[in-house]
């Protein structure tokens, strides 16, 4: 009786453990029970998946900062379909269910990309292309997706080595992680998207993302949306952005996008406008933080979530999604907040480094932004900026020809605006009051 016993004992834990490794299915099998809790496989597992769909090559030949990537077709033209979300790489099994609740939300509404706010990999960062991070932090939980991802570095990216970061792009076996420089654009949708290193602000990106944005708004581009990593706006743990990243954001962003998309906090945050930019905040794919309210909030949330938007014609349309259930695969995606954005006109009073004489409250004229931002202000009289060594002392502004004197029509020649064959006084979008009156369209 013993042996008998003993051998039904051995049949039972045999039983038992076939069972159990029938149950444990890799979280990136396409026919995996939706219900399991988020597993991390290793890098080695993920490298001999199979993923149902490996993207073509999205990324451009070229990379640098400033890259122009190619357009992305899309199914139709009329409603671009989109995620959003950032500080996610964690390689944790939340980051994993989470990315589940992901993918069956695009199965059921359809999803042409993401786009992601930043905190690419945690906590320091890739150390090299080859690093495993990629592959437990990124392709594991992202590559099922079968979506292009929109990439901007964050400042955990560049705890690590940001330049592998960018290199990874012609390296990833799905063709999925797209980030071909610090800054960079593309059209997708008719949609203008703007993707900014907001870890290292200076005077040339500045200068290239308004002109971006000025050629978007004068090509007839339904709508700008840009991206980076720190809010300009947030009610969450790190608050609002201290001494000149604001500023920048201002002269890049004011009146020339409709939408800017951020994470850094890990939150869910939606805000009113400010000069004529809705601001986002989508960081909270992996982990959270406490957030609170303040002026403009319209939508606060400490959960683990992400935003699922549409664009059309109308304008932007915003779902904020939150994960019951502690993130795990078990629990179900709740809508938090829905948000309509229509698409707003540019005034021409409005927040972008020219002090307008017409206008009675155009935030260029206040003397705050006399500061040292790499910038010669045009209504400033002591900008540090403009008596810098090598200055051009006609370039009062980055993003136009500016005129060689005040009451002229002759180009600045110093100004890389006006060697770049740009004319001054010109259709831009921009009244220089500098030019001779009644010469630059922009101002009638």
């Amino acid at each position: 009786m013993p042996r008998i016993f003993r051998l039904l004992t051995l049949l039972t834990a045999l039983v038992g453990t076939i069972a159990g490794c029938h149950k444990e299915k890799s979280p990136f099998d396409p026919k995996a029970d939706s219900t399991l809790t988020g597993q991390v496989p290793s890098a080695a597992q993920i490298n001999t998946q199979v993923i149902p769909v490996r993207l073509p090559g999205l990324a451009t030949t070229s990379y640098g900062d400033g890259v122009e990537l190619p357009t992305l077709i899309t199914a139709s033209d009329q409603a671009l379909r989109f995620l959003v979300f950032g500080d996610s790489g964690t390689g944790t099994p939340t980051q994993y269910a989470m990315a589940k609740h992901m993918q069956q939300h695009c199965q059921e509404k359809g999803c042409a990309m993401v786009v992601h706010t930043g905190d690419i990999i945690y906590p320091k960062g890739i150390a090299s292309v080859e690093d495993p991070q990629t592959l437990t932090g990124f392709e594991g939980p992202y590559a099922p997706l079968g979506l292009p991802v929109y990439l901007s570095l964050g400042n955990h990216d560049y705890y690590g080595n940001a330049e592998a970061a960018i290199a990874y792009t012609k390296k990833s076996p799905w063709h999925d992680w797209i980030l071909p420089g610090r800054y960079y654009t593309f059209l997708a949708g008719g949609v203008r998207f703007v993707a900014l290193d907001t870890d290292h602000i200076d005077a040339a990106q500045a200068a290239w993302a308004i002109g971006v944005l000025t050629r978007s708004r004068l090509q007839g581009e339904r709508m700008a949306i840009a991206f980076g990593h720190h809010p300009r706006q947030s009610f969450g743990a790190h608050g609002m952005p201290s001494g000149p990243l604001g500023h920048w954001l201002d002269q890049v962003l004011c009146y020339r996008v409709d939408a800017y998309l951020a994470g850094h906090d890990h939150d869910l945050q939606v805000l009113t406008d400010r000069c004529g930019v809705r601001q986002i905040i989508s960081g909270a794919a992996a982990q959270i933080r406490p957030v609170g309210t303040g002026p403009g909030t319209e939508f606060a949330a400490s959960e683990l979530g992400f935003l699922y938007a549409v664009a059309d014609i109308e304008g932007l349309h915003l779902d904020v999604l939150a994960a019951t259930g502690a993130g795990t695969e078990k629990g179900q995606l709740a809508l938090r907040k829905h948000v309509d954005l229509g698409v707003a006109p540019a005034p021409i009073c409005r927040a972008d480094g020219l002090c307008y004489k017409g206008c009675t409250d155009d935030p260029d004229c206040k003397p705050d932004l006399c500061l040292q931002d790499g910038v010669c202000q045009f209504a400033c009289t002591g900008d540090p900026d403009c008596a810098a060594p090598n200055a051009c002392s006609c370039d009062r502004n980055p993003m136009i020809c500016d005129v060689r004197e005040s009451a002229s029509h002759l180009a600045c020649g110093c100004d890389p605006a006006c060697q770049r064959g740009i004319a001054p006084c010109g259709p831009d979008l921009i009244c220089d009051p500098a030019c001779d009156a009644g010469r630059d369209p922009d101002c009638r």
